[in-house]
């Protein structure tokens, strides 16, 4: 893998860095050559099965770690190997690497920091999940733009009440240099159910921000666990005894319904809100990626409307004629570096 030098000792400089080691790549090595299942299973690959294939998911470290308020995070200040392979054929791999805020790094922004700052937040699609760390939205925002410095503060798999209660920890003014700039929550029509706790969600995301709405706003009830806890139980029981999910492919509730979009509304209006009084000379921008469903974000449109909130988005590129796959990750549906390019053009002719 091709770096950069200077970048590479800026990272690598940090206190508390922890880089591959030649131990890590003897085992990135042997899973990303072997046969056999049983071998990828020693060495920490987790088993699953999807679009008609097995496939094995493999990392060097837990992709993320424990957060006292958040549930979950990124891990800081560190650079982890990510593969998900079938016994045929490798779909991804990449190494990811984090700053002290647990901050994707892009080595490409080794300049001082500039005039504006531009916070995209969001899950797995912002985050770079299947790319490198040039190769995210946020760095080609940093290589084509001379206004702002991009920050990439997305974590993989969260939902809108992940944004909401980051946004109230009132971390992020003490991690940016910027006084002023853009913040795009890029949102995916997964966010609805992670934020509402649908029963195959909730087993990956129970200790994540769990909110209930109070004489008209919303008030912070810890965690799924602790805040709705006969309803976690159950579902689990449902999910993780039962197997409703993984055997039968069944999600509970059975379908999305309004109270679940106006819900994520809320969370949505109260990020606005606390990200205003924190900055309040910038932008709050909501962006449907390309790539979500189209009538989930109808939905949400209807009851976002009249609520100041600016919200954006872009027709899906066509793709060119025999390259079925040229915009996003074959059998992963993430999207590529090339879709990113596109996007970040976009981006900036959009905020400028």
């Amino acid at each position: 893998m091709l770096r950069l030098l200077i970048p590479f000792l800026l990272i690598h400089s940090c206190f508390g860095f922890k880089a591959l080691s030649d131990a890590d790549w003897e085992r990135i090595n042997l899973a990303k050559t072997t046969k056999a299942p049983k071998v990828l299973e020693e060495l920490g690959s987790y088993p699953y099965h999807e679009g008609g294939i097995d496939l094995w998911d493999f990392s060097i470290h837990s992709l993320f770690v424990p957060d006292e308020n958040l549930g979950v995070k990124n891990p800081a200040n560190l650079e982890n190997f990510v593969m998900v392979r079938s016994l045929d054929k490798e779909i991804y791999s990449f190494v990811a690497t984090t700053d002290k805020y647990g901050r994707r790094v892009d080595p490409s922004n080794k300049s001082k920091p500039k005039e504006n700052f531009l916070i995209f937040h969001g899950c797995s699609f912002v985050f770079g999940t299947g790319l490198e760390d040039n190769e995210t939205l946020s760095s080609f925002v940093n290589r084509k733009s001379e206004k702002y410095t991009a920050y990439n503060y997305a974590v993989g798999a969260i939902g809108t009440n992940y944004i909401l209660a980051h946004l109230q920890s009132r971390e992020i003014p003490k991690q940016v240099e910027q006084r002023k700039g853009t913040f795009v929550y890029v949102f995916i029509d997964h966010h609805v159910t992670r934020s509402n706790g649908f029963l195959t969600e909730l087993l990956w995301l129970k200790d994540t921000p769990y909110y209930e709405k109070e004489e008209g706003r919303l008030v912070r009830k810890g965690s799924f666990v602790s805040g709705s806890p006969l309803r976690t139980k159950i579902l689990f029981f449902l999910g993780e005894k039962i197997g409703l999910d993984k055997m039968f492919n069944i999600n509970i509730p059975l379908k999305i319904f309004n109270s679940h979009y106006e819900y994520t509304c809320d969370l949505i209006k109260e990020s606005h809100r606390e990200f205003n009084q924190q900055f309040p000379d910038s932008r709050f921008l909501l962006l449907y990626h390309p790539f979500s469903k189209g009538e989930i974000n109808l939905k949400l449109e209807k009851c976002l409307k009249g609520s100041g909130i600016e919200r954006f988005t872009f027709e899906k590129p066509q793709e060119p004629e025999g390259k079925p796959h040229y915009y996003y990750i074959p059998h992963d549906g993430h999207p590529n570096a090339q879709f990113n390019d596109w996007l970040s053009d976009r981006v900036l002719e959009y905020i400028k």
